[in-house]
């Protein structure tokens, strides 16, 4: 008997919680191993001490009241506040009994350190009231956003929307909830865009397109909207879908591009009637023409008639080109040397012209003085370049050069300008033509005489 009594005492002392007894008077009259451990005083110490120099609730005062409410109740587990010897206090769980042992009643405490306990309980408790904090947070973002936001299943059920979602399409919140997002498509659109929610949001992939939506009472309204998914550990668990209300910008879109079509098929209109009054004014003078015999006043009149012709060309090309701004200058230079060698191919047969223009194109303000140049250096080049029936080429080609500015070369393999020719200060009406429509571009003009004639006109298109 002896021998189980020290086995249980044994037991007792190396119990991993601390253990300690307390008479009625509250003097402590047993510790265990780690009472003294957790405490930081011998067994001697504590064993000469009472639960008021360990405990900061208890005091002397109120110690018969709680021993009278432990009588009656036989158990109770509280929690307290217990003092080390360096004075450092702990909180503590205490689970007590009334035992009797020889005659006596003692006051037989299981004390439990629970300082981690109550810092994870305070931490979730952060926690827990931080994630609150912050799904109020979302929720009155999800709410009061500007944006109509819906939230659907993977099977596109709508789960929740906002006050935005309802305002837009006419839906209150209980009649949302759990109809198909694709209700909103119009039927017509339901088997194109069936794709996109079916492979792109299923596969993850964020979405944004502009489309019509339909209300609750059947009106359409063109939205802007970009749809994403919603994964939990890497799967998609819903998608979300904002929108927002483009109506009055798509409104306001097609009648911008009604009046931008009214503006260029009058302008379009304009450019034809500015063509047809210029090939009219060409008649004019080819009819005036028909009577003078004077080969000179012809040739003047012949060289006018081109030059009236060239502008024409450029009138005629913006009529029928797509961009009304600017034109095709490849087509047109070949367009305008053609009508030239028409004009001159009596007398010049044996010349052939040729261009090398690719990708050029140039509004009105450009494309005007350059024909008018072209037109002056090619007929001054089979006027005077070939005499005699000489074979030769003309060359037109225009290219953007290292400055990135446009190069006009008009280049002819003839017998040469002569060396005491000056085109800068030249009278004749061609030249001072070339010269000033050369400024009017803010370019710069060039003269090469090594084989035949060469001039270069290099001007910036941003100018």
């Amino acid at each position: 008997m002896e021998d189980k009594f020290r086995f249980t005492q044994f037991a007792v002392d190396k119990a991993p919680e601390a253990i300690f007894w307390l008479d009625a008077d509250g003097n402590i009259v047993y510790v265990n191993d780690n009472t003294c451990q957790m405490l930081g005083y011998s067994r001697d110490e504590l064993l000469s001490m009472t639960v008021f120099d360990i405990d900061v609730r208890y005091t002397r005062e109120i110690w018969p009241q709680r021993w009278k409410h432990l009588r009656e109740k036989g158990s109770l587990t509280v929690e307290s506040n217990q003092r080390t010897k360096e004075g450092h206090v702990f909180p503590v769980e205490i689970k007590v009994n009334i035992v009797e042992f020889e005659g006596k009643e003692y006051n037989c405490a299981f004390v439990r350190n629970i300082t981690e306990r109550n810092q994870a309980e305070a931490a979730l408790k952060e926690s827990e009231n931080r994630f609150r904090m912050e799904k109020a947070y979302l929720d009155q973002l999800f709410e009061n956003a500007q944006e109509a936001i819906v939230i659907s299943d993977v099977e596109h059920r709508i789960l929740r929307i906002n006050e935005e979602f309802t305002r837009l399409f006419g839906y209150s919140k209980e009649e949302a909830r759990d109809r198909m997002i694709d209700d909103l498509i119009a039927p017509d659109d339901r088997r194109k865009e069936a794709f996109t929610y079916t492979s792109e949001l299923g596969k993850g992939i964020k979405i944004s397109f502009e489309a019509p939506r339909r209300c609750k009472n059947g009106d359409l309204k063109y939205v802007s909207a970009i749809g994403s998914p919603i994964k939990v550990d890497d799967t998609i668990v819903a998608h979300y879908s904002i929108y927002r209300d483009i109506s009055a910008r798509k409104e306001a879109e097609a009648k911008l591009k009604a009046s931008l079509k009214e503006k260029e098929v009058l302008l379009s209109e304009i450019h034809h009637r500015v063509k047809n009054n210029l090939q009219i004014v060409s008649s004019l003078l080819r009819l005036q023409s028909s009577n003078i015999s004077d080969e000179h006043l012809l040739g003047m009149f012949k060289e006018s008639q081109n030059r009236i012709n060239s502008m024409a060309l450029i009138h005629e090309s913006l009529y029928q080109s797509e961009d009304i701004a600017k034109i095709n200058f490849s087509d047109y230079i070949q367009r305008l040397t053609n009508n030239l060698s028409a004009v001159y191919s009596k007398d010049l047969d044996s010349v052939r012209v040729l261009t090398k223009v690719k990708d050029v194109y140039l509004d009105i303000n450009k494309a005007i003085p350059c024909g008018l140049i072209i037109n002056e250096l090619v007929t001054n080049a089979m006027k005077h370049a070939f005499p005699n029936g000489k074979i030769g080429e003309i060359l037109v080609q225009m290219e953007k050069d290292d400055h990135l500015r446009h190069a006009l070369t008009i280049r002819d393999n003839g017998k040469g300008i002569p060396k005491n020719f000056n085109f800068h200060t030249t009278t004749t009406l061609g030249m001072m033509l070339v010269n000033e429509l050369t400024l009017q571009l803010n370019g710069t003009i060039e003269l090469k005489r090594e084989q035949g004639t060469e001039f270069i006109i290099r001007f910036s298109v941003s100018d």
